[in-house]
């Protein structure tokens, strides 16, 4: 009989003790940009497959800017772009490449996210994202990049 008190005054402390600390809402102020996202680079409607790209917050979490690479997967660029939030657009010109060695000027035009406008390779609605970009070591050469979120799913993977 004692153990079963001594469970039960455990079991009931337990209880207590997970019940009281309040979950952390963790928001970001560029939540409807960031993501993962499955996107095709083009240049005159000739496509270079799909990779992956990322987009993401600044430390500054100030709503006014985000993070967009390719991860080094195509062009291999990191650059903070300016966004905006009521429309859910973004570009800059003369953006600071900050891969390391490849120190270069980027320009993003046309950049835009649209709510539920895709469909995964499975059928899932996800988020589609566009934008042109041209390079300062290339310059009049200006790509398309468009493509999806990613779902996590793995038939979804290109």
């Amino acid at each position: 009989m004692r153990k079963l008190a001594l469970y039960t005054i455990g079991l009931l402390l337990f209880s207590v003790m997970s019940c009281t600390e309040e979950a952390e809402v963790w928001d970001s102020s560029t939540l409807d940009f960031a993501g993962e996202w499955w996107a095709e680079g083009s240049l005159d409607g000739n496509g270079y497959g799909m990779t992956e790209h990322q987009t993401f917050n600044t430390a500054a979490d100030d709503g006014s800017e985000m993070w967009i690479t390719d991860g080094g997967h195509f062009w291999d660029y990191k650059v903070k772009c300016p966004i905006n939030k009521t429309d859910l657009t973004f570009g800059g010109t003369d953006l600071i490449n900050a891969v390391e060695g490849y120190d270069i000027k980027i320009s993003i035009t046309d950049g835009k996210i649209l709510k539920n406008a895709a469909h995964s390779t499975s059928g899932v609605v996800v988020d589609s994202i566009y934008y042109k970009i041209e390079f300062e070591d290339d310059l009049g050469t200006i790509y398309e990049v468009k493509g999806l979120r990613k779902t996590g799913f793995a038939e979804d993977n290109y």
